[in-house]
Parts: C-alpha cells; structure tokens; sequence
C-alpha cells in the first residue's frame, strides 16, 4: 500500500492511499500528522502480535522445516470483520480489545502450568 503525504505546510496536512486513490486521514498541522504516523505503527504492530497469537508459528521455520500447516482463516476472518468501522477510534478500540483479551488467555495458560 502506498502513501504518501500532501501538504500546504501552514494548515493542511492529508495523508493519500494509492489503494483508495483518496485521502485517508487530514490535519491542521504537521505533529497531528506525525501522532496519526505514529499510532498507525503502533497498530500495525498489535496486530501482528494478534495474527502471531492466533495463528501460533505460522511461516516460522521450526527444525528446518517452513511451517505452512495452521490455518489462517480464523485471524483473516476476525480482520476483515474490523474493516468495516466509522472511526479510528472505534478500530483502535477493537484491536485493543482483541489485543488485550488474547493476552490475557495466553498469560492464563502460561501462569497455570506453574
């Protein structure tokens, strides 16, 4: 996906997605931009965690071997199900939840083999 930044460097800031040809997020100024920036990342990076979570090893290489064995449908499912919402906020929100709950099962069953 490409994005690209346009600007009239006083008041306007938009961020442009080549994939929607439009644009995806607009600011008054340069460090609203650089938080959207920055949130973005740290959403991206939730939601590998999750993708790692549900799908546990998946394209890892475990004894030399790449494994492709798991099923990755449940994460996709659950992803697409989130694309639909009004505001980031409101996306934010659910990957937070899903973020939060999913650790929360895996701290459960780590700490109850102790």
């Amino acid at each position: 996906m490409g994005r690209s930044i346009k600007t009239n460097f006083k008041n306007k800031w938009q961020m442009w997605s080549s994939v929607s040809d439009s644009v995806i997020y607009e600011c008054e100024s340069k460090n609203e931009l650089v938080y959207f920036i920055a949130k973005e990342a740290e959403y991206d990076g939730k939601l590998k965690a999750i993708e790692e979570i549900m799908n546990p090893l998946f394209k890892w290489m475990i004894n030399d071997s790449l494994n492709f064995n798991q099923n990755n449908d449940q994460y996709f499912e659950w992803f697409k199900s989130i694309q639909n919402c009004e505001t980031y906020e409101e996306y934010y929100s659910k990957i937070d939840d899903k973020y939060n709950g999913l650790l929360k099962e895996l701290e459960t069953t780590i700490t109850s083999k102790d």
